[in-house]
């Protein structure tokens, strides 16, 4: 089972075989609450976790300066037991120093750096190793690449595809970090964008963290431009699957190309081998994709529309045999009028379907595959409204307001087909960057079973369908609500921290999961108090 398709434990420690009874859950759970600490630094956010082998955790977290962490200037390193009590800590300054990966293995913390060397232009990669009980760390360069961009900012960096929100570019540094699906190997994604080519280079290191590979895909500007979007790696001999899009140019005074102007290419990087396919569809275009490695294959899951924009009609489904590329499965599987009138109400959804108008404003969340193959996939509405106002001694000001609201969970079958469509009906609006952290969801696939945790008001609506819409509220006065979604689609939810009993509001936007996938943190916090649950 890969990280994508991750178990509670810690945070929330999972009960099994308890009865449904009104608003309860299925699988309920329990949860661990750290003692409220006061914290040197102000603005954190989680990057890593991982088991120590004995019940506790460690945490690396990002630190900074400001409302949201956007550059942060050094990382907190922190041993906590099975009590959530800290028992150890270390600071490690930024200094051009990304850290890319954490394991934590027979008593040891082990880490992957990437540091930019502005004195020889190139990028140098470090392993760093310290006891448990000591924090004391050591490095050892493993090797060092050019940097093609030594002299103007990477165009990609180091993105992470497995947590981060696609499409949300206000994200804290700590979601900027290229993961593989499974834990522990880690590859780096480097721009080979320039004046004549296009591309990527990708180093991947196994969990010694040892380069297993160096591969770069090129092409020339004149050939259109490529774009990345996600990777996989089998964790059984570390072949390195990549999915990118190449968009063909146009020049002036061409005639438009009906249809499609793009190909995706999928590439399965075998050492120095490199295979290649390509794939699209003739009347529809393909958005954001996501590769996924399972019992049945390597699959491909995405949105779909008729225009590069964001109006989805469907979901995308393509598998390829992960030895030669072949595909075996390519399905669209548009969004049912059903479905449409659950999302917006009976008459504007009917309005939708007769329109073939779809879902607008759609930011993928989440992608989890199970060891049948099943695909549970995530997404949220998010709208943003800009606003003026008038201010003593400023004739206009303006405010950028963002909206959380519906949540879409689906699932899609080992034959590519829906098994259910539900929506989680919400509204939370953040104006100040602060308030971002505290809405929107984390989620978790417990026994088959999407989860997910949500802050809201005190009330909940209940219309006479019996269907449920989460209130929002302010920042102090939110509860943190648990919804899951059965096996066959039906949803329920509990209350599962009532503000009276939190001083503290959690972090439900960026929740973090341990490399292995058994553990969820969420980061709670009021100015410099802090709490981990």
């Amino acid at each position: 089972m890969t990280a994508k398709n991750s178990l509670l434990w810690a945070c929330f420690i999972i009960i099994m075989g308890m009865p449904l009874l009104g608003q309860s859950l299925s699988t309920p759970v329990e949860f661990k609450k750290s003692e409220i600490f006061r914290d040197e630094v102000r603005t954190t956010a989680l990057v890593f976790a991982e088991s120590d082998g004995n019940g506790g955790l460690v945490l690396i977290r990002a630190y900074g300066t400001g409302a949201i962490l956007k550059i942060p200037e050094g990382y907190l390193i922190e041993h906590y037991n099975s009590d959530l009590k800290k028992v150890m800590e270390t600071e490690i300054s930024t200094n051009n120093t990304k850290i890319l990966n954490l394991i934590v293995r027979d008593g040891m913390v082990h880490l992957l750096k990437k540091v930019d060397n502005r004195k020889t232009g190139q990028y140098d990669y470090y392993t760093s190793s310290a006891l448990l009980n000591r924090l004391y760390f050591e490095s050892e360069l493993i090797v060092s690449v050019d940097n093609p961009h030594s002299a103007v900012a990477s165009f990609i960096g180091d993105l992470l595809f497995g947590q981060m929100l696609l499409g949300d570019m206000n994200l804290p540094l700590p979601w900027l970090i290229n993961r593989s699906q499974d834990s522990e190997y880690t590859v780096s994604v480097l721009s080979l964008n320039d004046r004549e080519h296009t591309g990527v280079r990708l180093l991947v290191f196994n969990p010694e963290f040892e380069m297993t590979l160096d591969h770069s895909i090129t092409y020339p500007r004149s050939e259109g431009e490529f774009e990345f979007q996600d990777y996989a790696v089998n964790e059984e001999n570390g072949n390195l699957f990549v999915l990118g899009k190449q968009t063909f140019k146009r020049r002036s005074g061409d005639i438009q190309r009906e249809g499609i102007d793009y190909k995706l290419k999928l590439y399965r990087i075998d050492g120095a081998e490199a295979t290649q396919t390509e794939f699209e569809t003739e009347a529809n275009y393909l958005g954001m994709m996501t590769l996924l490695l399972s019992s049945k294959g390597l699959l491909c899951v995405g949105t779909y529309s008729e225009r590069p924009q964001r109006n989805f009609k469907g979901m995308a489904y393509f598998r390829f045999d992960p030895e030669n590329l072949e595909n075996k499965v390519s399905r669209l599987n548009p969004f049912p009028e059903s479905f449409l009138t659950e999302a917006y109400g009976e008459g504007r959804g009917s309005r939708r379907a007769s329109r073939e108008v779809g879902i607008e404003h759609l930011e993928y969340r989440d992608f989890y595959v199970d060891d049948h193959g099943n695909i549970f996939f995530n997404a949220e509405e998010v709208l943003s409204r800009r606003q003026w106002f008038d201010q003593k001694y400023v004739f206009r000001n303006e405010t950028k307001k963002i909206i959380y609201r519906t949540i879409y969970t689906c699932k899609i079958n080992s034959s590519g087909e829906f098994d259910y469509l539900r929506t989680i009906r919400k509204r939370q609006v953040a104006i100040r960057d602060k308030e971002h952290e505290f809405f929107s969801y984390s989620s978790a696939l417990i026994n088959g079973k999407m989860h997910f945790f949500i802050n809201a008001g005190s009330r909940v609506r209940v219309d006479k369908n019996g269907e449920f819409r989460f209130r929002s509220a302010s920042t102090n006065r939110l509860n943190l609500y648990a919804v899951e979604v059965t096996a066959d689609g039906s949803l329920n939810y509990i209350k599962l921290i009532a503000r009276k009993d939190s001083r503290l509001t959690y972090k439900t936007k960026f929740g973090l999961h341990t490399n292995s996938g058994s553990i969820l943190i969420l980061e709670a916090n009021r100015r410099r108090q802090k709490q981990l649950l």
